[in-house]
């Protein structure tokens, strides 16, 4: 998950439990409960772009590929204090790090290697 607090899976988890039973019952009525149910669990999918060089090609092409369940964090210089951006700097040039269930492939520096890794998440 995004907080990374184990505390708060354990909730979720037994929140969802408690209210299978009403899917179940009403499906139709609990849309965004399911919505909720299937967020949690798909794979969850971190995109983060950081660098000022080109950075609109990547966004634009991280925006044509359509990604269930991801997150996309952009930064200037990686400075931010965000959790995702943790160890992810700029040195000049435009990065992208594409993760998968906190699982992420090497760091792309140009757009046709974004663009294999965008592809290899969808098929």
């Amino acid at each position: 998950n995004l907080t990374g607090d184990k505390d708060l899976n354990r909730y979720v988890d037994k929140f969802m439990a408690a209210l299978a039973p009403q899917i179940n019952q009403m499906p139709t009525g609990m849309i965004s409960a399911i919505s909720a149910f299937n967020d949690m669990e798909s794979d969850k999918v971190e995109i983060i772009v950081v660098g000022q060089n080109n950075r609109e090609e990547f966004i634009d092409l991280i925006y044509n590929n359509y990604i269930t369940n991801s997150i996309l964090v952009v930064s200037d210089k990686g400075e931010e204090n965000i959790d995702l951006l943790e160890g992810r700097q700029s040195n000049g040039k435009t990065t992208a790090y594409v993760c998968r269930n906190s699982t992420c492939n090497l760091p792309a520096n140009d757009t046709d290697e974004l663009q294999k890794q965008l592809y290899r998440l969808n098929n």
